[in-house]
């Protein structure tokens, strides 16, 4: 029997990536979210692993994990595209980096716990590339991305 006072539990944004993907990222590492009206150059984001927006004075980075893992163009499901803005750090001394992750859907907020995690999904090598572990969530395994290394690498 599992001792529940063990199980440390935290709060997860759940990412839908489309294409059946999804992948998570922690509580306070989403800060906005851009509604598909605000996207100027929509067909771009879908068709590229790497784009840019601007956002409150700012370029955005965007990235189309969709595209990257399955290397297909994002398959919108009911609804329309919208982009998870995410605030990372390189190092806990760093300011907040500001980055952009494109999503097929509203992020769903996730109380994940420690007896959930489990191996990463296919393609393992490509998931390995941007997460830093994996939980499982009705079912289905969802790596949790790894922020910093998601902008600071160049995703082809």
């Amino acid at each position: 029997m599992t001792d529940m006072s063990m199980q440390q539990e935290t709060t997860a944004w759940l990412l839908n990536l489309g294409q059946s993907l999804y992948a998570a990222i922690g509580e306070n590492d989403l800060v906005h979210v851009i509604d598909y009206s605000e996207i100027s150059d929509l067909p771009a984001l879908l068709a590229n692993t790497e784009n840019s927006v601007h956002w409150q004075g700012k370029e955005l980075n965007v990235i189309n994990l969709a595209k990257y893992l399955s290397d297909r163009t994002l398959t919108m499901l009911s609804s329309e595209p919208i982009i998870g803005v995410v605030a990372y750090q390189s190092d806990n001394y760093d300011r907040p980096q500001y980055g952009g992750v494109l999503m097929a859907g509203i992020p769903a907020k996730k109380i994940v716990n420690n007896s959930q995690a489990c191996e990463l999904p296919e393609p393992v090598q490509k998931w390995r590339d941007v997460a830093i572990s994996c939980y499982s969530d009705e079912g289905r395994p969802v790596p949790v991305l790894d922020l910093p290394t998601v902008f600071s690498t160049g995703l082809s």
